[in-house]
Formats: structure tokens, sequence, C-alpha cells
């Protein structure tokens, strides 16, 4: 018999593959705030070249913190990203890379 209420029934089905379900809903929060940081990333990038009021020598130095975390994350998304895809395929051995 099915189970009456709304969690209950949805822990139902869910359960035999809760470990699958967390991990695709902890990679999507990972991928959710990269998504959110990156705004945040260019603002920063933004703000410390306005400060340099024409010093060129300094840009290298002041824009290379906030690249590196843009690179960081973007890493770790497509790496969320693939890992996503193959729990959401079942764990399939064979995994596709996501460009061509």
């Amino acid at each position: 018999m099915l189970p009456y209420t709304v969690t209950s029934f949805i822990w139902y089905f869910v359960k035999p593959y809760r470990y699958w379900f967390f991990a695709v809903i902890g990679l999507s929060l990972i991928w959710a705030t990269n998504e959110a940081l990156f705004a945040y990333y260019i603002k920063w990038i933004v703000d410390e070249l306005t400060a340099l009021h024409g010093n060129k020598g300094a840009i290298s130095l002041l824009a290379i913190k906030p690249l590196v975390f843009i690179f960081v994350s973007w890493t770790l998304m497509d790496i969320a990203m693939r890992v996503q895809g193959f729990v959401m395929r079942g764990g399939d051995a064979e995994v596709s890379c996501a460009y061509p």
C-alpha cells in the first residue's frame, strides 16, 4: 500500500535510489552556487581594475586572484556536471564527453 503523506510518498520511491538521489541534489547545489558566484567574480575583477587609476603594471597582479577563482569554480562545475550525468544514467561504465 502506498503512503498517504507527501514526504513519505516521495521517500517510498526515492529510498531504493537514495544515494544517487542525494548525489544529484548535491551536485545541482554545487552548480547553482557556481552560477551565483560567477557574477560576483566578474564584479570583483571590475572593481579591482577600476581601482588602478591608470597603473597598468598592476593589472595582472590584481586580476589574477579572481581569475583563479573563476577557473577553479568552472572546473569544479564541469566535473560536477559530468558526475551528475553519470549518476543520472544509473552509473553506466561508459562516460561520454560533454564536448565533441
